[in-house]
């Protein structure tokens, strides 16, 4: 919220908004207090009849915008309103009662201790299993000095640079870069779905209890392990193997069938 403010938007106090929120324009962007915005288009511009337009976009006190949804200039989400997802604010079957309750952020967080002591290691543990590629790169060049007919230690930050900027650490270099754009995402997610089958296990349907502190971290830690661009990233390794993405939905538990064909962006599955 302070960062939004800073670049000029009026933010309400206890407004939840989405990090993945397209949010542009900001001076032109008000959202009330206690306000829940998703994975929406909240922008004072826009294209319409070859021109283009600036206005005011608003989402109101105790309002909220659904995953999908577009605030266009000039229209707001009045209070207590809420706009359901892939709708808009055109649409005036888009706004009813019902769809606050689609909408993730009008979800309530875990307690800050279950964050701390117990979702950031979790996440930290994922995050780790991403760096084991680049690790094992560094630790060969490691290796590679231990090798060598030189004291295993600098003395001072000079040799450390000269040895650092020997032609023979060159392949090293390269081959850090390597791992972590072609291997780390697969390594993280090995290590996500791994904390996914033992920590979280399977999401049944039916009603959630916002009151019940264990499904709210269920909840929350999923969000955490399986943002878009993490799943984004491994997709676009396989690329055009639709049934391999297929069979990462399915390890996240999704029940997909044969010969899906999937999107270029991948859709929100938390």
């Amino acid at each position: 919220r302070w960062y939004y403010r800073m670049l000029g938007a009026n933010i309400g106090e206890n407004a939840r908004i989405s990090l993945d929120c397209d949010l542009a324009e900001y001076d032109l962007v008000s959202i009330g207090k206690n306000a829940a915005v998703d994975l929406c288009t909240l922008r004072g511009f826009g294209v319409d009849n070859g021109c283009m337009l600036l206005g005011q976009v608003k989402v109101g006190d105790n309002a909220s915008a659904g995953t999908r949804s577009v605030v266009a200039p000039n229209t707001s989400v009045a209070d207590g309103e809420h706009l359901g997802p892939g709708t808009s604010t055109y649409d005036e079957t888009g706004l009813h009662p019902k769809h606050a309750r689609v909408n993730r952020k009008i979800l309530p967080d875990p307690s800050l201790a279950s964050q701390l002591f117990l979702g950031l290691p979790l996440t930290f543990v994922a995050g780790t299993f991403g760096q084991i590629p680049p690790l094992m790169c560094t630790y060969g060049l490691l290796y590679f000095k231990s090798r060598e007919n030189t004291e295993n230690f600098f003395s001072n930050w000079n040799e450390l640079m000269d040895w650092l900027c020997d032609p023979r650490r060159i392949p090293f270099f390269f081959a850090i870069r390597i791992a972590r754009a072609l291997l780390s995402p697969f390594f993280y997610m090995a290590g996500a779905l791994l904390i996914k089958w033992i920590v979280i296990g399977r999401i049944k349907p039916g009603p959630l209890n916002p009151h019940c502190e264990h499904e709210r971290f269920r909840l929350w830690l999923l969000a955490h392990l399986f943002p878009r661009k993490k799943v984004q990233a491994v997709t676009d390794l396989i690329g055009r193997h639709y049934d391999y993405v297929s069979v990462l939905y399915r390890l996240l538990g999704a029940k997909v069938g044969r010969r899906v064909f999937w999107p270029g962006n991948q859709p929100a599955c938390n």
